[in-house]
């Protein structure tokens, strides 16, 4: 079966341009591809694997992670979230399945058992929004590369239960005057990095 990629990129702006005499800018990047239950992805770690590459020429100070389970997602974001409070901007680029629920975007980890209610994976997967909020730059970062398209996810969700489970991950819409600044990206890996290298540099 295919697979269909959407990619979303926000960009939480506090002041009008990145600061040229920056602390510290640093990245956590995340590639599940082999997923116990929801079916293995081709890409996330080739893609993780080069966005580190990249970002680190960049002048990111950089960790990777290939093929998180609950445990350890958990355990690398709370460490980063409280490495972040020494920095002046953290990024965050997730490749893997993704689902969104109530218009909340979940990432999920690969020993996520298959679902049978929404729930589960509220209680189980990595909720974006409070990602963002633990993160304490005044600049934030966020690709979500997720595989939109899970067969398993779409069976035992949709059925019945009105709008609340949607496939994959989708763009976020904001509101008001501290609404983040996004650049939506489609294509290659390569060209997601073309536009970040727009704002960092």
């Amino acid at each position: 079966m295919k697979t269909f990629w959407q990619v979303a990129l926000f960009v939480l702006l506090q002041s009008a341009l990145f600061d040229a005499n920056a602390v510290e800018r640093i990245a956590l990047i995340i590639g599940n591809a082999t997923y116990s239950q929801l079916g293995a992805l081709a890409n996330p770690s080739r893609d993780a694997t080069q966005v580190e590459h990249e970002l680190a020429a960049l002048g990111f100070s950089t960790k990777l992670i290939i093929d998180a389970n609950e445990q350890s997602l958990r355990r690398e974001i709370r460490a980063f979230s409280a490495r972040s409070e020494g920095a002046s901007v953290a990024l965050v680029y997730y490749a893997g399945h993704g689902a969104q629920i109530n218009g909340d975007n979940y990432l999920l980890p690969v020993d996520l058992d298959a679902p049978n209610r929404e729930s589960d994976i509220q209680l189980s997967a990595i909720k974006v929004d409070d990602l963002l909020v633990s993160l304490k730059t005044k600049v934030k970062i966020i690709f979500l590369d997720a595989c939109r398209d899970n067969p398993v996810l779409f069976r035992n969700l949709s059925k019945g239960r009105g709008a609340s489970f949607s496939r994959g991950i989708l763009r976020r819409r904001w509101s008001g005057v501290t609404r983040p600044r996004g650049i939506p990206c489609s294509g290659s890996t390569a060209r997601w990095i073309s536009n970040l290298k727009n704002w960092v540099t």
